[in-house]
């Protein structure tokens, strides 16, 4: 007779033998493994799933979205709106050369979309190459040409996502 539920041996109560006590403990190890493995991967947002795809998409979207507001409107405005939708108000920039905090980050791109004559450098187009969501991150590989360089700089940037919003930010 098969039976569709885990049967555990009981110490003085196996009818089976040594066989069925071995069996009994393989199928207790595989339903652990197999529960532990369950249990890991939902409280994770796997690449490919539609948390992950909502968190790249978010990024995304705020990207493209602050890239406007910055590099073609030039509107302090736009940037700040722009970035209070997207950005936690307790966001952490762990980048060097930026300033830290949500107003850290509104300023240094008020400088970049003011341009060379404020101090922020002229800005190429960049090119988002690469997309990977693990969990609550989000990393992507861009690519820029700088002016007065033979070969593309790469820049590789991570994201994390909490309740819809950016609260960390790594990169460069």
């Amino acid at each position: 007779m098969k039976r569709s539920h885990l049967c555990l041996p009981v110490a003085g109560n196996n009818v089976a033998g040594k066989r069925g006590t071995r069996q009994g403990l393989r199928r207790v190890l595989a339903a652990g493994v197999s529960l532990m493995a369950a249990l890991t991967i939902s409280q994770t947002a796997l690449a490919g799933t539609p948390a992950a795809d909502a968190n790249v998409k978010l990024v995304q979207t705020f990207l493209a979205d602050v890239r406007v507001a910055t590099f073609q409107h030039h509107d302090p405005k736009e940037i700040r709106s722009v970035s209070e939708r997207y950005i936690s108000g307790d966001y952490v920039q762990h980048s060097a050369g930026m300033e830290p905090g949500r107003d850290g980050y509104i300023d240094s791109m008020v400088k970049l979309a003011k341009g060379p004559e404020a101090g922020g450098p002229p800005m190429p187009p960049i090119e988002d190459l690469y997309w990977i969501a693990d969990g609550d991150k989000v990393v992507w590989v861009s690519r820029i040409q700088l002016p007065g360089q033979d070969k593309p700089e790469f820049m590789f940037n991570m994201m994390r996502i909490q309740n819809g919003k950016i609260v960390e930010h790594w990169g460069k």
